[in-house]
């Protein structure tokens, strides 16, 4: 795609700054992302700093993936090492958009934005389905009117702007207005596993908040009480009033290798009530012969396509019962789908999507 980047010189070394909230330690599969992304280019002798929010109210630098990592406080401090290091390039995602935005501006420094989520446009949960972009009418969209104006403009005002699925694409063009939106996959790192002992037993949540959907997965779960259900990933349902001692069929255990939890795994369900830009977990389960579940809405049907099942009516935990009771009923089924699953997880090779990115990098850098 392009020219090979070995025909560029790349001797005089180019500095590219992630603005970001957070990169370490990732928090999701948006950090995951741009961790791939910025790995693939320190064989262009590109030097990367990431300046992102300290955890524990302490700045400190530390170097990690072959990066320099600045976790700092506040804005101000940010700002000020931004100046200090007067990069090439500014690479910025989730909240961070309108402080990227406004120093690029300032110290005359292209931004690029990586859109993964609709939130920073849309605050609306899962009325979302039936939403009718009646955004003046929008209990959601006008208590967080001022933060989402800023989003907006921020976006608007971006030199590049990249997001992960044409659902995204057609709505950051419905809130911006902006056309030239480049669409570049999650860089999911596609591991086929070991699951030669596996359980293969568990209906899996990869993780336990609402807005990914724990109230439909627990709905099921009680549903379904001869199924086993396992929640994983950083968000504790405790956290949010869940107590699972009174689901006898569902645990909990927190960030697990996803050799174990593959291994483990009858089915990964998707049940989040807004719309996912584009659920990763899908090719990773497909990668391992692992049906993905998930609502027909949003990017989760890019990103399921024909290697799992899709649930129209995706807040009503019975539609969920019912297809998860036709795949354990029907072995062609679910062969059926498994066929499909190497065509769908080939569209997100991270090979050929690290290629892309590349390839914008080089292009900026030679213009």
């Amino acid at each position: 795609m392009g020219q090979d980047q070995g025909t560029y010189d790349f001797n005089l070394i180019m500095h590219i700054a992630l603005l970001v909230d957070y990169y370490d330690p990732p928090l999701g599969g948006g950090e995951i992302t741009f961790r791939v992304l910025l790995k693939s280019l320190l064989g262009l002798k590109i030097r990367i700093t990431i300046v992102q929010n300290s955890q524990n109210g302490t700045n400190e630098v530390i170097e990690k993936d072959g990066f320099h990592i600045c976790k700092l406080n506040d804005v101000e401090e940010k700002t000020k090492i931004m100046d200090q290091l007067k990069p090439d390039l500014i690479i910025s995602g989730g909240y961070a958009v309108p402080h990227a935005q406004l120093l690029g501006s300032i110290l005359q420094i292209p931004v690029w934005c990586y859109v993964q989520s609709i939130d920073h446009f849309c605050p609306a949960p899962g009325s979302m389905p039936n939403c009718e972009r009646n955004c003046g009418q929008c209990k959601y969209y006008n208590d967080k009117f001022d933060f989402i104006h800023m989003q907006k403009e921020a976006v608007a005002k971006i030199d590049k702007i990249f997001t992960v699925s044409n659902y995204l694409k057609q709505q950051i063009t419905f809130f911006t207005g902006r056309n030239d939106i480049e669409i570049l996959r999650p860089a999911t790192e596609l591991i086929k596993y070991d699951l030669n002992q596996s359980g293969n037993n568990k209906l899996i949540l990869s993780t336990g908040s609402p807005y990914k959907g724990l109230h439909i997965f627990l709905g099921i779960s009680q549903l379904l009480p001869n199924h086993k259900f396992w929640i994983v990933g950083n968000s504790d349902p405790i956290s949010y009033g869940f107590d699972l001692n009174h689901f006898s069929n569902v645990s909990y255990s927190g960030w697990i290798d996803n050799a174990a939890m593959y291994r483990d795994c009858k089915y990964i369900l998707i049940p989040t009530p807004g719309p996912e830009g584009y659920p990763r977990v899908a090719p990773e389960a497909m990668a391992n012969g692992i049906i993905p579940i998930g609502a027909n809405f949003g990017g989760t049907p890019e990103a399921i396509g024909n290697g799992g099942v899709l649930i129209n009516n995706h807040l009503d935990p019975n539609e969920w019962v019912k297809k998860i009771l036709e795949l354990d009923a029907d072995e062609n089924l679910r062969n059926s789908y498994k066929s499909n699953m190497q065509q769908e997880i080939e569209r997100v090779d991270p090979a050929a999507i690290i290629r892309e990115f590349k390839r914008h990098i080089i292009e900026f850098k030679n213009n």
